[in-house]
């Protein structure tokens, strides 16, 4: 092999790899989901958080977190097969401790509602979240946190709070909250 040719090769070798990591570190992606959750509270002066749980849903990885008297969501995928990004935003709703549930709703990236919150009351036993079609009942928190997609066609109706007996605690609605005990 000539000269020229190794010389070739090894600049092959030696930048190409770095001009892959500098043209995604600086453009916001990182190479976990974690990390490009830090850096994307970092962008938006939010955190760190306090991650209670994370779940995938399609091809993206969520967060469910806490930081200070906020409650948030924000879902990544992959890019460029080795980095990872944003993929829905952070959103985020405050914490209410008077209320025994928090919750909030956006759209998902592939237009499905997402609703997430916190819940503040142990005793919260179930969810019943109503929709203009259906009600689903949601039995398992994550770390004292909640999250449901509803179908495109839906919408949200309100999101009622149950204790152990079955008595109905808080409503969550569009018109407003209702707490009921």
């Amino acid at each position: 092999m000539n000269r020229k040719r190794m010389i070739r090769i090894l600049v092959y070798i030696v930048l190409i790899p770095i001009f892959i990591y500098a043209a995604g570190i600086p453009n916001g992606m990182a190479y976990s989901p974690e990390a490009a959750l830090r850096k994307s509270e970092a962008g938006l002066h939010y955190g760190p958080s306090d991650i209670k749980y994370t779940f995938t849903y399609g091809n993206k990885e969520y967060f469910l977190n806490t930081y200070k008297d906020w409650y948030a969501i924000e879902g990544f995928e992959r890019a460029f097969g080795i980095y990872w990004r944003t993929a829905t935003g952070l959103n985020t709703g405050e914490r209410n401790l008077a209320l025994p549930v928090n919750a909030s709703w956006t759209y998902s990236s592939d237009d499905k509602l997402l609703i997430f919150g916190v819940i503040n009351d142990e005793n919260v036993s179930y969810l019943e979240i109503i929709s203009d079609k259906e009600r689903y009942r949601v039995t398992e928190f994550k770390n004292t946190m909640f999250y449901a997609f509803l179908k495109k066609s839906e919408a949200l109706e309100e999101i009622q709070a149950y204790d152990h007996n079955g008595n109905l605690l808080v409503r969550l609605g569009r018109a407003g909250n209702e707490i009921v005990n």
